[in-house]
């Protein structure tokens, strides 16, 4: 059977060629075409800068931060003998190094420009460790820091996250929250000590929720050859039998510490000893060829969409010039009675929608209520047991403030998460029937005109219009767990006094942890429906004024025998044959070897 779509002979052009020479033609066409326009643009910088987000993940003291240090190049991150806070950082590329530290609440941002990067790795300890931020209690929403490393050129944004497994049971939690923002990640165990449960069960819940990972086994310079092999021989077998992993999975062996000194040293000899020029290499790869395919095909598709629908408009101003004048009016009328029904079921849209926020508001309400009366229960149970320690005797206040340190950041944690996720499906489910019915709106405007000129309608091939692109972030929430001042000898708490000014203290964080959670949700549900109806009102309304306006201006000058008819018809043509050229050209890359 032939190829539906055989090699063409002279090779195609370049995606951002097309795109470029598109944005050209699409800007000589005048105001009407400034959306296209600007969609054309967003489109190139998309393929120019291509940010994938790799996130660093292990257990507390694998080496994870002097890991991305040595691929910096410099002791950049701080690294420490206690766990860091819970706090991510985002590292980006720059000409320049910079960082800035971005608060929870309504703190202004705090931008550090340095003269070295000394004073950078001191800027960044003050909000990232536990000595100096503890439980970060300076409300550090996160940490985006710009430097120049070539392996961040291609739009690679490396993420330190916090280390599983400490003392801070919470970080373990929060990472794992976090993994769904993240493209690719990189798990580092070390050869000592072995894996441990912690990491196993860690890795079994990333899985489904990072699409591609790395692995490596770091510190191996404390060990010689021999036992490398035995080492990740070892660690293999682990992933494969307790992770699920397969045994062909990619393990790289490494020094970070003896990759950082090379690259300090501009030692090109011990950066390959390192192991970490093997690793390297195969990052690169992975954003040369994995990225760049995926990339291309989704930008590829956007941009076929977006000449297709500004040679309808085209075609469409070309068409009204040359239709008799009563057929166009004809048409004119048929039109505007068509985009008088979409506006009536526009109308019934927004009122829907404001139900169904009213109604999702009311769900929030009962699921915050339930919460809140089993944190309570939680809280009591929490406190009750923390009271007595062996042999019945009652702890001092310090240790209970300790136990509940530990668990409310975990149990809201987890509660966090389970609310939003469940709040998020809910916004989903109601908002996905309008998304469907606003693309067929514009689709019945777009037909409709299409028809009624006898010209090609294309159908769109790429993703809904309004998919909501989100930056990856991080938002950490102030948890309440302090208790006030109570007898320093808690003995008597069993009869009451004490006892019960501690349990009347834990029903009041439970109050204002719910509280906290549910504000926000209320917020982002609220958020999320007006962007949604903004969004939709503006894409009907530049669907409808482009469309009718093409019409309306052909009306106008053929009422008005306007003389340079003819010359307006002749750059109308050059621009559609200059389109129908590069559009040519995108359904040849498409076809080329390895898009099949």
């Amino acid at each position: 059977m032939p190829n539906p779509c055989p090699v063409a002979e002279i090779p195609p052009q370049p995606l951002a060629l097309i795109l470029e020479q598109s944005t050209w033609c699409l800007q000589g066409l005048g105001d009407d075409f400034a959306p296209t326009l600007q969609r054309g643009r967003e489109l190139l910088k998309r393929l120019a800068t291509g940010r994938i987000h790799l996130a660093v993940l292990g257990q507390f003291k694998r080496g994870k931060s002097t890991f991305v240090n040595a691929l910096l190049g410099e002791e950049l991150l701080p690294t420490a003998v206690v766990p860091l806070t819970a706090i991510p950082t985002f590292i980006e590329h720059a000409t320049r190094p910079e960082a800035t530290i971005f608060f929870a609440d309504d703190q202004p941002d705090e931008t550090c420009h340095p003269a070295s990067g000394g004073e950078l790795k001191d800027f960044l300890a003050r909000y990232v460790t536990e000595s100096a931020n503890p439980e970060n209690r300076l409300g550090v929403a996160r940490v985006e820091v710009c430097h120049p490393a070539p392996l961040l050129r291609g739009g690679l944004v490396l993420i330190d996250t916090p280390g599983i497994g400490s003392t801070f049971r919470h970080n373990t939690l929060a990472t794992i929250n976090f993994l769904s923002q993240c493209d690719a990640a990189i798990f580092v165990f070390s050869v000592d000590p072995p894996p441990t449960e912690v990491e196993i069960d860690f890795l079994k819940q990333v899985q489904g929720k990072v699409p591609r990972l790395f692995f490596i086994l770091n510190k191996t310079d404390y060990i010689s050859p021999a036992e490398r092999r035995t080492a990740r021989d070892f660690f293999r077998k682990v992933l494969n039998e307790q992770a699920g992993y397969p045994p062909s999975t990619a393990l790289f062996s490494l020094s970070a510490r003896q990759g950082l000194e090379a690259r300090k040293n501009s030692d090109e000899k011990l950066w390959q000893e390192s192991g970490l020029a093997a690793l390297e290499a195969h990052l690169l790869e992975f954003m040369a060829e994995e990225k760049s395919r995926v990339l291309d095909q989704a930008v590829r598709l956007k941009a076929e969409d977006l000449l297709a629908d500004a040679l309808m408009r085209l075609r469409l101003a070309n068409r009204s010039l040359e239709m008799p004048l009563v057929r166009l009016r004809e048409c004119l009328e048929i039109f505007d009675e068509k985009l008088e029904e979409i506006d009536h079921q526009l109308q019934v849209t927004g009122d829907i929608l404001a139900g169904e926020r009213r109604r999702l508001h009311e769900f929030l309400e009962k699921e915050a209520g339930k919460l809140r009366g089993e944190a309570e229960k939680f809280l009591d149970q929490v406190i009750a047991r923390a009271l007595y320690r062996e042999g019945g005797q009652p702890p001092e206040q310090n240790s209970v403030q300790a136990v509940l340190d530990s668990a409310i950041p975990e149990y809201f944690g987890k509660e966090n998460l389970r609310l939003t996720k469940l709040v998020g499906q809910k916004i989903d489910q109601l908002l996905k029937p309008h998304q469907t019915r606003a693309d067929e709106l514009i689709e019945t405007l777009r037909q409709t005109a299409a028809e009624l000129f006898a010209i090609p309608y294309h159908a769109p091939r790429s993703d809904q219009s309004f998919k909501i692109e989100r930056k990856p972030y991080w938002v950490t929430r102030k948890w309440s767990t302090r208790l006030t001042p109570l007898p320093k000898n808690l003995k008597n708490s069993i009869f009451g006094g004490p006892r019960q000014q501690l349990r009347e203290q834990g029903l009041e964080m439970a109050v204002s942890n719910v509280e906290n959670l549910r504000w926000a949700l209320f917020q982002n549900i609220d958020d999320s429906f007006r962007r949604f109806s903004t969004q939709l009102t503006a894409r009907l309304e530049e669907t409808k004024a482009a469309t009718r306006r093409a019409i309306a201006t052909a009306v106008e000058r053929r009422q008005h025998q306007d003389d340079s008819i003819a010359g307006e018809r002749e750059r109308l043509a050059a621009a559609i044959a200059e389109l129908e050229a590069l559009q040519e050209e995108l359904q040849r890359g498409e076809c080329s070897p390895g898009r099949q």
